[in-house]
């Protein structure tokens, strides 16, 4: 789970933690365009050993389901 601001851990796991596996890595968002920030969370979770990991933006409110 990647975050931003970065002093927003504590209150991002207090409200995504109970709903997201226990394995779930909560990283802070990287600086960078967006290419950049999803090379370099990709690479810390396979750096922290994750079997897989997913990139889904939940920020970009024009995209319809």
């Amino acid at each position: 789970m990647a975050f931003d601001p970065p002093e927003s851990e504590a209150e991002i796991q207090a409200w995504l933690k109970p709903r997201v596996p226990g394995n779930a890595l909560f990283l802070p968002q990287p600086a960078g365009d967006l290419g950049a920030r999803l090379s370099d969370l990709f690479r810390q979770a396979f750096d922290a050993e994750a079997p897989a990991a997913l990139a889904l933006g939940s920020d970009c409110l024009e995209v319809a389901p």
